[in-house]
Parts: structure tokens; C-alpha cells; sequence
């Protein structure tokens, strides 16, 4: 994971070096292959360069042409790319990526991104227009950040290069903190918690002035159009030489592979393929790494549902080591304290032991399958009012049966029914009147009464939920612009960087969404069940009746919830949580905390799932006060 800084003074003040420098050290890490900045009297620019491919570092030039350009980027269909160019064939080591950007935006300008396949963001600079142009792939595999002083405008891959700018507003913006702990820990788009910085949106480019920023959309799922004329075979071969082909990609590198691997069909067919290309080069990954724990007396075999037993019959057919999960709660309580104002929203405090220990192992990229679930295999959501509104009945019990369990359990198969397919039917006002406003009257809500009712548009803005319209790639699309995909990736950048790792998300290659999204609606559920293409294009390196259900990994989860819980109570009982909070309702905090149960019942999970956010959000406001006084 490479990382750039960009820092234009619009106003007649010179830039200052020293600041500018201080700024790119907070992104030391992300550079163990180098480090470059150029200088002009009114702007700086630099790139700490994580060198994937070989050879690519010798070739890092950042001022060409007119131009000045930085980039974090890992190009992808490069051989394409040089055909579009008119360019040879490529040499050990060159073009590099940097350079291939830059080709790129010279010939194309702003519609450069659409013929750059990879993950990646970049600016390019006209030193004598002073006219900026930045940039981020389709789904933000690659985060980028942005800051408008009084008479500058600062850009970064890393909030905590921003930071160290005096003139950019490190407050905590109040109004996106309070819809971050409404959703319950889900991305607010589109700020960041901090009030003077913002990001360009994934799939987006921005062009600056010194007057103004404009966004614009360089790639919108919803323009995908359905390819008829296919058979569901050619759909499936399609895809598992499109699979074929982004695997070849990611696995272009000298450095040592691991992968995720959770027993699922999307981290699966990740490591077996990857491990399958590697083993044709004489080569092999490091290992696999999974979030459950090792078969042991206190986490024993939980039979067929148990998803380690799939974990190890992928490793064991893939020739691939594997390593399970933490049991110690204390990475929970590490991932409280972390600084989610700058690394971002994610939630998932299980990754950076795997991180850890990928490092020890000499890891250097994590091939992931993040995103899989909405970008490739696609779980078929909204197929069932899909197949009501075209009165497909006997299809639409296939699939309604399914999803409940089987036939034999009537109020499941009704209640799944009217939740999952005829409330999605209806309009959205209407939808909306029969859901409830659960957040003033949620008794197991945390949040300070008087900071909930600050904002008078919150109801407003809960109601504009993700659009449903009982159509599976809508629905898939609207996912797309959703931006949880890469809230995910957004912190794992900043995580990883401290560890010298590079994640790569093969099931978000565009051509892969892209194909996905130009398959018919039945084709996602073709034989009644989801899933249907990747389980067919897959068939020949994962296991039959691939199902994963997450039971040993949920209950290594609901031991380390339970043993942080009963480690809370004794924090509450040294007086840590006391003291009021413009945030959160702290007595509400502390008799919660208090109530530590002996097993954990469905309201308790939901009640431990609102108190972790709410501890993390306790963290933020310590901080923030420590800041503030300091100031």
C-alpha cells in the first residue's frame, strides 16, 4: 500500500517545506520502497511507494510532460492498457504504473479512470493552470482524502498526513458522529468524522480551483446493461476464465501471498485459484488466514454447520497452511481504543490479528475476498418480490423456501415473506409509515437524549434508506454506490500499513462487477438456490455443497464479547466510565456495563453490539477532550 500527499497554496503565501515534510512522515510506513516529493514555491507533492510489481520503483518520476502526478495505484489488464496506448509490449520492471497513469491522462483526460483497470487513486497537477484532477477506481479498493483551507486544498490517502496541516479543522464534525451511532457503527456518507476533511466518492474524479470543486461520477453500476442471448453455461464459463484472469493479476508479484479464508465460497475460491496460478509458477501462499478458532475443548467440532471442517478441506485440496483465530479479548479492547477519526468506520476487530500474524509469517499481500458477497457471488436479494411482481409463483416458493429453512416452518415462511418480499413491493412512503422509528424509544439505545434530538433533519435522513425496488442487480447496484464496501477497505489500509502489508480484493475487479451486473436476474438464482454462477465457475477447486454458516466463528466471538464485558465491569468498578458524556447516556453505559450475563441470549448480543460501539464512541470523546485541552 503506496500513499500520496499533495499540499497547493492558492493565495500569494509561499508553501512551507518544513510543514509539508512533517505531514509526509505520519505516512512513513506506507513507503518501505521509497519515497519521492517535488517542490514549487506555491505547492508540494509526494508518494511513499509500496513496490508490488518488480523493478517498478527505478521508474518513479513524478514532474513529466507538463504534468505533476502522484498515485497509489496497482494497474491491472496492463497488457491492455499499453494495446490502447500504442505502446510495446511491456519489459521487466517498465512501464511502471505511475507512468502508465500518466500516458493515460494525457491521452484521455477525465475519462482516463474508465480505461484503468485496478485499485487505485491519483492526482494529476498543472503547475501553470494550477488546476488539480483527482481520482479513485469504481468501488474505493483505494481510499483518498481531501481538505479546502481558506486559500489552500490538501489531499492524502491517510487522514493522519491531514492532521498535521494547522489550517485543516480536526473538530469532530457533530452531526455525522451522531448518524454514525444511529446506523449503529455503519458508514454515515459521504464525511468523515473530522469537519474540515471529506473524501472523493468511490467511482468518482473531482476536478479543483482555486475557486471551486466539482465531483463527478466516472462510473455508475446502474449504466451496466443485461446481455441477452446467453445461456447460463456461457455465463458460467465466462466467468470462471474472467476469475482466471483477474486471479493472474493479483498474484503478479515477487512478494509473499496470504489470503483470507473463512470457510465461504467467495474467500474460498480466492485461495484455491490463487493458490492453483501460484502453483503453476512454482510458487505457493504463505497461508491462509481465518477469523474462527482451532478445533480445541473450549471451541470443539460443531458438526456439518461447522465451517473450519470447509476451511480445511480447501487448504488440504489447495496445499495451503492455515491459520486460526485470536482467543484473547484483549484485541477487542485494543480495537476500542484505536483512533477511529482518522483510520475510519470499520468493525471488524478481528483483523488486525490476522495482520499481526501474517506479518510474522513474512506476509506481504492479503488477498481478500471482501466484497464478494455483493460483487461476485451475489446472494440473490430482492430475487423473491423479483419473481411476486411477475407472478413467477411457484419459482418464488422455490426461492421463499429456501431462505426459511425449508417448508416446515410457516411462521418463518411467512414472516420472510412479508419482510423479504411483499413490503418490498410497496411504495417507499408507505414502506417507511409501516417501519418503525426505533432510535428515541429503543430502550437499549446509548445515545445522550439531548445530543439525539440535536439534529432536527436526523429523522429525515434515516428514512432515506437504501433503495429497495424487488429488482436483484438494482438492488446489487445501489449496494455498489453504497460506499460499505469501501469503508472496510478505507481502514484496512491504515491498519495494514503499520504491518508492511498490501490487501488486494480480487472479487471487486470491475470486470468482474461489470460481468455480474450484465447477467440476466434469473441467472443470479438460477436452480433455486443463490450463489448459482460462482458456485458453477468454481466447481473445479472448492468443495460440493459449499454452505458456511459461521457457528465456531460466532462463538470465539461471543467468548471474547463475554470475557471484554466481565473485563468492562471491573473498569466500571475503578470508576473508568464515570463522569457525563455529551454523547452518550453514561448511566444508561454503566448499568448496562454492570449487567454482565453468564450466556448470552439474542438481546444480550444486540445489547453487547450497541455497548462496543458506544466504548469506542467513550474513547473518541476522551481523546477529543485530551485535544481540546491541549489546544
Amino acid at each position: 500500500m503506496s500513499a500520496i500527499l499533495g499540499r497547493i497554496e492558492y493565495g500569494s503565501q509561499a508553501l512551507d517545506k518544513s510543514k509539508f515534510d512533517r505531514a509526509f512522515k505520519a505516512l512513513s510506513d506506507y513507503g518501505p520502497d521509497g519515497k519521492v516529493t517535488v517542490h514549487g514555491q506555491n505547492y508540494a507533492f509526494g508518494l511513499q511507494y509500496f513496490g508490488v510489481r518488480s523493478g517498478q520503483s527505478d521508474s518513479i518520476e513524478l514532474q513529466r510532460n507538463g504534468c505533476t502526478l502522484v498515485a497509489d495505484a496497482i494497474l491491472d489488464a496492463r497488457q491492455d492498457l499499453l494495446d490502447k496506448l500504442g505502446l510495446p509490449p511491456a519489459t521487466e520492471g517498465g512501464p511502471s504504473d505511475l507512468e502508465l497513469i500518466r500516458s493515460a491522462f494525457l491521452k484521455w483526460g477525465h475519462s482516463s479512470p474508465n480505461q484503468l483497470f485496478g485499485d487505485l487513486a491519483f492526482a494529476v497537477f498543472d503547475p501553470e493552470s494550477r488546476e488539480l484532477f483527482l481520482a479513485r477506481d469504481h468501488i474505493g479498493k483505494r481510499p483518498l482524502y481531501w481538505a479546502r483551507g481558506s486559500d489552500s486544498f490538501t489531499f492524502s490517502t491517510d487522514i493522519s498526513a491531514l492532521i498535521e496541516f494547522d489550517d485543516i479543522n480536526r473538530e469532530i464534525d457533530q452531526k455525522t458522529l451522531l448518524r454514525f451511532m444511529v446506523r449503529e457503527g455503519t458508514w454515515p456518507q459521504p464525511k468523515t468524522l473530522l469537519k474540515g476533511i471529506n473524501f472523493v466518492d468511490p467511482g468518482c474524479y473531482m476536478t479543483v480551483s482555486r475557486s471551486e470543486q466539482k465531483q463527478t461520477r466516472w462510473w455508475n453500476p446502474h449504466d451496466i446493461k443485461t446481455v441477452h442471448g446467453r445461456s447460463t453455461q456461457d455465463c458460467v464459463h465466462e466467468l470462471a476464465e474472467l476469475l482466471d484472469t483477474v486471479i493472474e493479476d493479483n498474484i503478479a508479484t515477487d512478494l509473499p501471498l496470504g489470503a483470507h479464508l473463512s470457510g465461504g465460497i467467495d474467500s474460498g475460491a480466492v485461495t484455491a485459484l490463487s493458490a492453483k496460478a501460484l502453483r503453476s509458477k512454482g510458487r505457493s501462499l504463505v497461508s491462509g488466514y481465518c477469523w474462527a478458532p482451532e478445533f480445541s475443548e473450549d471451541f470443539p467440532d460443531r458438526g456439518t454447520a461447522d465451517e473450519r471442517h470447509n476451511v480445511k478441506r480447501i487448504c488440504k485440496s489447495a496445499g495451503v497452511p492455515i491459520s486460526f483465530g485470536d482467543k484473547n479479548y484483549r484485541a477487542l479492547e485494543a480495537f476500542h481504543k484505536r483512533e477511529l477519526e482518522v483510520e475510519g468506520f470499520a468493525d471488524l476487530a478481528d483483523e488486525p490479528s490476522i495482520l499481526s500474524q501474517a506479518s510474522k509469517d513474512g506476509v506481504r499481500i492479503i488477498l481478500s475476498g471482501w466484497g464478494g458477497d455483493e460483487a461476485f457471488s451475489t446472494i440473490g436479494r430482492d430475487y423473491l418480490p423479483y419473481c411476486l411482481k411477475r407472478f413467477r409463483f411457484a419459482e418464488a416458493f422455490r426461492v421463499l423456501r429456501f431462505i426459511s429453512g425449508g417448508r416446515r416452518k410457516p411462521k418463518i415462511l411467512l414472516r420472510n415473506l412479508y419482510n423479504q418480499g411483499l413490503l418490498l413491493l410497496l411504495p417507499d412512503w408507505v414502506r417507511r409509515r409501516l417501519i418503525r422509528d426505533v432510535v428515541h424509544d429503543d430502550p437499549l439505545s446509548f445515545i445522550n437524549p439531548t445530543f439525539l434530538d440535536s439534529d432536527p433533519d436526523l429523522k429525515a435522513w434515516r428514512d432515506q434508506n437504501l433503495p429497495r425496488s424487488g429488482d436483484p442487480k438494482a438492488f446489487l447496484a445501489n449496494l455498489h454506490l453504497h460506499g460499505h464496501l469501501a469503508g472496510r477497505t478505507d481502514t484496512w489500509a491504515s491498519w495494514s500499513s503499520g504491518f508492511g502489508i498490501q490487501y488486494r480484493y480480487p472479487l471487486m475487479d470491475r470486470r468482474i462487477m461489470e460481468f455480474i451486473l450484465s447477467v440476466p436476474n434469473e441467472f443470479l438464482f438460477a436452480d433455486g438456490k443463490p450463489r448459482f454462477l460462482a458456485r458453477h465457475a468454481t466447481k473445479d477447486v472448492l468443495p460440493e455443497n459449499l454452505l458456511k454458516y459461521d457457528t465456531a466463528n460466532e462463538a470465539l466471538r461471543l467468548k471474547l464479547r463475554l470475557d471484554y464485558w466481565r473485563a468492562l465491569m471491573e473498569y466500571e468498578r475503578d470508576g473508568m466510565f464515570a463522569g457525563d458524556s455529551r454523547w452518550l447516556d453514561m448511566p444508561k453505559v454503566r448499568d448496562t456495563i454492570k449487567k454482565s450475563p453468564d450466556r448470552f441470549s439474542r438481546d444480550d448480543m444486540l445489547q453487547f453490539r450497541r455497548l462496543s460501539l458506544s466504548i469506542r464512541i467513550w474513547y473518541l470523546e476522551q481523546r477529543n477532550r485530551s485535544a481540546s485541552e491541549e489546544l
